[in-house]
């Protein structure tokens, strides 16, 4: 019952006390006539719940982030006595207390054949795997006075589900040369040991007395250290921190999950083998690795970051505490955490120092401004993307 059908039946009440004890007729006819009406309506919502079946359907169970999804609601059967109705979506997204669903209201005359289809786009906002449909589906008659739901349950509620994929971007590449210490497409590697090569590149800090170009040094006033290349595939590690920050939640998720896959798509194209692993997996369980080498691995995994676990953990990324061994032995390695400790953009910077290609990228939907003024951010192991649209800039910039 509403709070106008409410009403009404208080009137009637007092109608039929005014009835009984004055005994004038004229209270009891109108009481007798409101009644009448409170029936036709309860009786007409009733007739419409039994009556009338509920069939729901999606045009796509997958879909990239940004792409919109159809979802079809048909009510099918026979409409005794017309009926008012209204329903709300739940769409693709977080559900917040201060979201409003969208609301749709329809009315349905008597008929014996009824078909009544209700369509509407699903936008796919945020990576994730998601229960798209019917919220809430109730009648009500035509006077307001009654309501009731035709989803009374859990099992009953007409959700589809929709798994939304992270987009891959094409990275901007401007490789530097050997000689400044990136390998890239070359498969080498600047290290301590192997074979000769034919420059060599300003001192590093870190960089041991043994690879010191004195010669060139001398001539040039300036430290040089002599470069050495290892012949191999180098291996490559993107690890991905699934404990992410509350705020903005969703954010987080899109650009970590596009800039993961953009990385991967992006060696595995040049015919290089990766690593994913997915850290602090599932509140505290242990790393999980992916080996993804073609471009189908790739499309799977895509399809897999719409289930990866994310959940909130205030608590900084700490490799030290945590299973790194693929990090440890990796050649090239990014890191993508929204949280990372300080430790840990020390351990990258370390990594850096001993040859490695070590990048921490966070996504952080802020600005970026505020992120330049935090100290525990070293700034040259450190990228900082505050939006999905910078993905293919900001990533591309680090191989």
């Amino acid at each position: 019952m509403t709070l106008r059908g409410f009403v009404v039946t208080l009137l009637e009440l007092v109608l039929l006390i005014f009835a009984l004890g004055t005994e004038m007729h004229e209270f009891l006819t109108v009481a007798l006539w409101v009644g009448v009406l409170e029936a036709y309506s309860l009786v007409s919502i009733l007739l419409a719940s039994v009556t009338l079946s509920l069939k729901s359907q999606i045009d796509k169970t997958s879909a990239l982030r940004g792409e919109v999804a159809k979802y079809i609601l048909s009510l099918r059967g026979i409409a005794l006595l017309p009926v008012a109705g209204y329903l709300s979506i739940q769409n693709a997204d977080y559900q917040t207390k201060k979201q409003k669903r969208r609301k749709h209201s329809f009315l349905m005359l008597p008929s014996f054949v009824i078909e009544h289809k209700f369509s509407f786009e699903i936008p796919c906002e945020h990576i994730g795997v998601w229960e798209v449909g019917v919220k809430k589906l109730r009648f009500e008659d035509l006077f307001g006075l009654f309501s009731l739901p035709l989803i009374r349950s859990s099992k009953e509620k007409a959700y589809s589900r929709l798994w939304v994929m992270p987009n891959i971007h094409t990275l901007r590449n401007d490789l530097e040369t050997v000689s400044l210490g990136d390998y890239g497409l070359t498969s080498t590697l600047d290290s301590e040991q192997g074979e000769l090569l034919g420059d060599s590149r300003l001192y590093r800090e870190g960089d041991t007395l043994k690879r010191i170009n004195w010669k060139l040094s001398a001539r040039t006033k300036q430290l040089y250290s002599r470069q050495y290349e290892r012949l191999q595939n180098p291996n490559i590690v993107i690890a991905v921190d699934t404990a992410v920050l509350e705020a903005q939640k969703g954010s987080i998720i899109d650009i970590t999950g596009e800039a993961a896959i953009s990385l991967a798509n992006f060696f595995i194209s040049r015919n290089h083998t990766v690593e994913l692993v997915l850290l602090r997996n599932e509140q505290g369980l242990a790393n999980e690795v992916f080996e993804l080498s073609t471009e189908n691995d790739v499309r799977n995994m895509q399809f897999n970051f719409s289930s990866v676990p994310f959940y909130v953990l205030e608590q900084p990324l700490d490799l030290t505490a945590n299973d790194n061994k693929h990090i440890a032995a990796a050649d090239k390695i990014f890191l993508i955490s929204s949280n990372p400790s300080s430790a840990t953009i020390s351990d990258f910077a370390d990594y850096c120092k001993n040859g490695k290609l070590a990048r921490c990228i966070i996504p952080s939907p802020i600005l970026e401004d505020t992120i330049e003024q935090e100290d525990v951010y070293g700034q040259e192991v450190t990228v900082k993307i505050t939006d999905t649209a910078k993905i293919e800039e900001k990533v591309g910039g680090v191989l």
